[in-house]
Formats: C-alpha cells, structure tokens, sequence
C-alpha cells in the first residue's frame, strides 16, 4: 500500500469518527436561567390566594413568558449551536492534530522502509563496467566450434554440459536452451567455490522448481541428500514457466527469498512454492523451522526490464552473475547482443570473465 492509500484510508477513518462523535453531541442543552425563572414565576402565580391577583399577575406573567419564549427561540437555539459547533471544532482540531501526527509517523515508517529495501537489495558493490566482445574473443571461440558437430560437447561444468546445438541458442534472438542455463549456473557455483571473497553460492538445475511446484519437496528430497543448501550464502533456482524463464533466489545472509523476473512479473505462486521448500529443507537439515525474520519479495521491478520475448534466459543468467557477486545490475536490453556473446565466451572457456 502507497503513502496515498494510507493517507485516504486514515482520512475517511477520520471522518468517520468526527460523524460518529457529532452523533453524540445533545440535541438540547440545560434550561436557561430565564427558563428556570420563568417556571418560579409560574409557581409563584399558582400559590397567590387572591384570584385577582392570580389573574392579573398571570396576565402580567404571560408577557414575560412570552418574552422568555421569543427569547429562548431566537438565542438559545443560537448559543445551543454555537457552542456544539465550538465542541465540535475542538474536536476536528483533535482528531486532525491526531490525524497529522499518525501521517508523519507513516511517512517516515514507509521512508525507512524504502531505505531498509535499498540497502538490503543485493546492490553492495558499484559494478565495473560490462566487457565488451572483442576480436581475441571471437577468434577463441570460432577455433574451439570448428569442426564440431551440433551434437558434440563442447562445454562440461559441473553435472552439466552443451552441445554445439545448444549453444547457438545464444545467437542473435533466439530462445535460450535450458542446458546453456544450467551450464552457466553450474559455472557461477565453481567461481563461488573457488573464491576466496565471493559469496558461497549453490545452484539448482531448472528441473526443480518444475517438480516442486507439481509434486512437492518429497520428489526433489534426495537431491540434497549430500549437501545442506543453508551452509551457503545464496542458493539459485532457475524457472521455467513454459515459455518465459525467470530466476529465484535465497539469500540465506539476509533470510530473504527473491524473485527476478525480466518482464515484471511476480509470481507469488513460485515463491509460496520454494518457500515451502526451504521451510522442509530446513527442519531437514538443521532440525529447526525456518525463523519468523525470513520473508519473501519480488523484486522485478528494481531490476533490468527486457524489451522483446526473446531474450529473457540470458538476463536470468547475467542476474545470477551479478546477483553471485554482490554487484549492482548495470544492463539494460542493449547489452543483450553483447551479453550473449560474452556468455557463450565463458561456456567455451570454461571460466567466468569476472572471477
């Protein structure tokens, strides 16, 4: 919710109470002093014994009834509303003071969180600028494909490998093949491993999410059967949603499950899915539940929006690169021609440009 919504749902609170509190107020005030007189003078009229007395001060008394009537009419009615609207301004001026108060303190309750989700998004380190595709990279790249055949291997990481064919699918605007994924995840994790500095990282395959979202954590419970994904910094899980891939993301450091997706997509549905995951996983493997500090989020839109259908697997991929490295996301859908190459350049080379 906006500070704006918050500002017009506490401002129709707000004229809800002032109209419940004027439904309060008495329609009718304390009889005046010339009321109370007058019922004297009536009294006093009742106990004279002399009947002409009685009639010519009852006469007499009429006038001044009269008189006192006309009165009440004119200016009680008037000293009446006058002093409720004097009660009913003190208390607008209340509630508005109130009304004020609570507006500031929302105000700066939003303003902290806006600053807490700054400096809690993965955007730590100023990211040096992208590396561009050069003549030596081509040239390295054009002599390891000669040769071979679509079908051969020509990268193996990890678990995982491609194949030539695969790996045109990083050529001009074409879909990304879900093996090039896994390959460069499985490459992120071996520079993790390998680092010193880097955040410890462990990658899942995009074969995951798809059976944790249908079956459940039961069909995916051996795949850890040798690790514990909680002694790592971030844990990545790559999505395919049929025809668009995104990426999700734990950051164990901060209990905080991400969502990433290139066209602003949400998607609680897969968060509720791998939370659920994480919450098994975890009394699985640390013999605890999962603390009330852990939240999820999408961040979809604090980061680079692609503009076409086509190349959503290689910002899922450069988003866990940078994402890996703690580096702030500095490419836009221009770089994408540039980004593809420089991808298939470390698939071939077997090693992360940013180490």
């Amino acid at each position: 919710m906006t500070v704006m919504e918050n500002y017009e749902q506490e401002r129709i609170e707000y004229l809800r109470t002032l109209r419940a509190w004027d439904e309060t107020v008495p329609t009718s005030l304390a009889p005046s002093a010339l009321e109370v007189r007058s019922k004297e003078v009536i009294d006093e009229v009742r106990s004279e014994r002399s009947a002409r007395k009685r009639r010519s001060f009852v006469s007499d008394s009429s006038a001044v009834l009269n008189y006192i009537a006309d009165a009440t009419r004119k200016y009680g009615f008037r000293a009446q509303r006058a002093l409720v609207q004097c009660a009913r301004d003190e208390r607008e001026a209340e509630l508005s003071q109130n009304l004020s108060e609570h507006l500031a303190s929302t105000v700066k309750e939003a303003i902290a969180d806006a600053l807490e989700t700054q400096l809690r998004c993965d955007i730590i380190l100023a990211s040096e600028p992208i590396p561009n595709y050069d003549r030596e990279m081509e040239e390295f790249v054009r002599e390891v494909l000669q040769g071979r055949k679509d079908e051969e291997i020509v990268a193996e990481i990890g678990v995982s490998f491609v194949s030539k064919q695969n790996l045109k699918t990083l050529e001009g605007l074409k879909w990304l093949d879900g093996e090039v994924i896994n390959t460069y995840l499985q490459l992120i994790q071996r520079r993790s491993s390998n680092s010193s500095t880097l955040p410890r990282s462990y990658c899942f395959n995009t074969f995951l999410y798809d059976k944790v979202s249908k079956i459940g954590h039961s069909a995916v419970k051996r795949w850890t059967r040798k690790i514990n994904i909680f002694d790592y910094d971030l844990v990545f899980f790559p999505i395919h949603l049929g025809n668009h891939w995104t990426l999700a993301y734990a950051d164990i450091r901060k209990k905080t499950l991400r969502y990433c997706d290139s066209m602003g997509g949400k998607n609680p549905k897969c968060l509720a899915a791998l939370f659920d995951y994480l919450k098994i996983e975890s009394v699985e493997k640390t013999k605890r539940a999962l603390d009330d500090e852990w939240k999820t989020e999408s961040i979809s839109g604090k980061i680079p929006q692609q503009q076409n259908t086509n190349d959503c697997g290689v910002f899922s991929c450069v988003f866990a690169d940078y994402i890996s490295r703690d580096a702030a996301f500095n490419f836009s859908q221009a770089d994408m021609p540039n980004l593809r190459n420089l991808v298939k350049y470390e698939l071939l080379k077997g090693k992360m440009i940013k180490e």
